[in-house]
């Protein structure tokens, strides 16, 4: 999605935490928001790892990713210490909340239709890139229209 759609700038992409599994998802959480103070690329690269690694998920897997990842082991025991991040994903949480939001991964489309009118979809539960192009194809054919 972010080659095809978000570099193009045909698509934005808004990420929002909702750690619900355990206290391991919000150390999680933390632990890619400190990822990202070394740059958005670390943010997603740390993102990626651990979806691809799920069934690994552990605060133990937290800390492995960090050299494999490249990054800066001190700047990353820093902010961590810090707790600075603490606060991102429980108000990222609660945003996900408000609206709607009871299990991982949810997707939010929202557009503007040909009359004007702000359309929200909803999609629960993880989509393959094949059924997510086929959709945000769809809507942009709609708005070009």
């Amino acid at each position: 999605m972010r080659e095809t759609y978000i570099a193009d700038g045909l698509v934005r992409s808004i990420y929002f935490h909702f750690p619900i599994l355990s206290q391991e998802s919000a150390i999680g959480a933390e632990y890619s928001e400190c990822a990202g103070e070394q740059g958005s690329e670390h943010f997603w690269a740390y993102v990626d790892a651990v979806y691809e690694r799920q069934d690994e998920i552990s605060e133990t897997l937290f800390g492995e990713l960090v050299p494999e990842l490249g990054l800066d082991v001190a700047a990353m025991n820093e902010c961590l210490v810090s707790g600075r991040h603490n606060a991102t994903w429980q108000i990222d949480r609660a945003r996900g909340e408000a609206m709607g939001v009871q299990s991982t991964p949810t997707i939010f489309l929202a557009y503007v239709d040909k009359n004007g009118e702000e359309v929200r979809l909803q999609f629960r539960g993880a989509r393959d890139f094949d059924n997510m192009s086929q959709i945000i194809d769809a809507i942009l054919r709609e708005i070009e229209q």
